[in-house]
C-alpha cells in the first residue's frame, strides 16, 4: 500500500505508484520465495473468483517502462523510500526492494512487530506498507473496509478520488448480487489500474491434506476460510 494522500510523498503521483508494479517481478518472487505459492495479481481475487474483473491488465514486469514513467513524474534518478513490514514478511519485501532498486528507487526495510504494524496502518506511514488482506467472498465489504474514507485501517494515507468513493457506495447499496457484481468488478478497474492505490502483488496458495475417501469438502473453492460441513460425505 502507499502513501498516495501524502502530498510530499513521491507516491501521491499514479505513474509512480505504477512503476513500482513495473519494476517488480512478481512471478519470478512467487516462484524463488514462495517456492511457487504464491499467484501473482492484477487486482484482488483470481479469475475463478465472482469479483474478478478481465479488462484488467495491470502493469507487468518491465523494468524499462518503469524507469520512463518514473522520469515522467520527475524522479530520473529515482528517489528513497521506506517499506514498513512485520518480520514474517522480511524476506519477501527483500526481494522487492532488490528489484526497486534496479530502476532507481532505494527503499529502506523498516521491520515492526504486529503491534506497531497495527497502530502505523490504522495512523500514517511513509512509503509502503506490507498489507496482508484475506481475499474471499465478501470482497464489497473487504474493499469498502479498506479504501474507504472511514475505513480503521489504511484510510489516513491513502487517497480518496471521488470516483471510488462513488463506486463503493454503489456497490454497498446494490439491490441484488449482480448489481453488487457490476460495481465490484468496476471498482477493480478503477483501485488497481486507473488509480493504482495498491500494488496487489501475490495471492498466497496452501494446500490440504484430508483422507481420500472424504467427499465434498469444499475447503479452497474460493479460500481456506470457507468449507461446507453440510455438504461432507464419507466414500465407502
Amino acid at each position: 500500500m502507499f502513501d498516495s494522500a501524502n502530498p510530499d510523498s513521491p507516491f501521491k503521483d499514479v505513474k509512480v505508484r505504477q512503476a513500482v508494479i513495473h519494476a517488480v517481478d512478481t512471478e519470478a518472487i512467487g516462484k524463488s520465495v514462495l517456492n511457487g505459492f504464491g499467484t501473482p495479481l492484477t487486482q484482488w481475487n483470481i479469475p475463478s473468483t465472482w469479483s474478478y474483473n478481465p479488462d484488467v491488465k495491470g502493469f507487468p514486469y518491465n523494468p524499462e517502462k518503469a524507469k520512463q514513467l518514473l522520469t515522467e513524474a520527475g524522479y530520473p534518478n529515482g528517489f528513497k523510500t521506506k517499506i514498513t513490514t512485520d518480520p514474517t514478511r522480511v524476506t519477501l519485501m527483500t526481494a522487492v526492494q532488490s528489484y526497486l532498486a534496479k530502476v532507481g528507487i532505494d527503499a529502506q526495510i523498516v521491520t515492526v512487530d504486529v503491534a506497531k504494524w497495527s497502530a502505523t496502518v490504522a495512523d500514517k506511514w511513509e512509503g509502503m506498507i506490507w498489507a496482508p488482506l484475506p481475499l474471499g467472498t465478501n470482497t464489497t465489504d473487504l474493499m469498502k473496509g479498506v479504501f474507504g474514507k472511514n475505513a480503521a485501517l489504511y484510510s489516513k494515507s491513502i487517497a480518496h478520488p471521488e470516483k471510488i468513493d462513488k463506486i463503493l457506495d454503489n456497490a454497498v447499496s446494490a439491490p441484488d448480487f449482480e448489481t453488487s457484481k457490476k460495481f465490484v468488478q468496476e471498482l477493480q478497474k478503477a483501485v488497481f489500474e486507473e488509480y493504482t492505490l495498491n500494488f496487489p502483488m501475490l495471492r498466497l496458495r496452501a494446500g490440504i491434506a484430508m483422507q481420500p475417501n472424504v467427499q465434498d469438502f469444499g475447503m479452497w473453492k474460493t479460500n481456506g476460510l470457507d468449507w461446507n460441513p453440510e455438504s461432507v460425505w464419507l466414500k465407502k
